[in-house]
């Protein structure tokens, strides 16, 4: 099996395992403070995404990709902001004209 197998293996094994105390550090604390131990802690194993972490660290470490992506990123708001603008610039202009044109159709201009 490979090493990846394994530790999923392992982790399956793991997940969710309560621990429990050893029975000397158990008995020292069961007498000092006149009580019996707790459940111990349970184990909560979890991996992080591979290729999350693999293209995360690509894109903040590398100017080869990070400068284009910024670049691309401030193109593509520029666009998003000024081109609904012009359009409606556009659309107000034509009505202005077309809107004189019919209430003056001598007028040419």
């Amino acid at each position: 099996q490979t090493r990846c197998a394994e530790s999923v293996a392992a982790r399956n094994c793991l997940h969710r395992a309560r621990v429990e105390p050893a029975a000397s550090a158990a008995g020292a604390a069961a007498g000092a403070s006149g009580a019996e131990p707790g459940p111990g802690p349970i184990l909560h194993i979890e991996f992080e995404q591979y290729m999350t972490k693999w293209i995360r660290e690509a894109i903040t470490n590398n100017a080869r990709y990070t400068i284009p992506l910024f670049v691309a990123c401030m193109l593509g708001t520029t666009y998003f902001i000024w081109d609904p603008l012009r359009n409606l610039s556009v659309q107000l202009r034509l009505a202005f004209l077309l809107a004189h044109m019919t209430a003056n159709p001598d007028a040419t201009s």
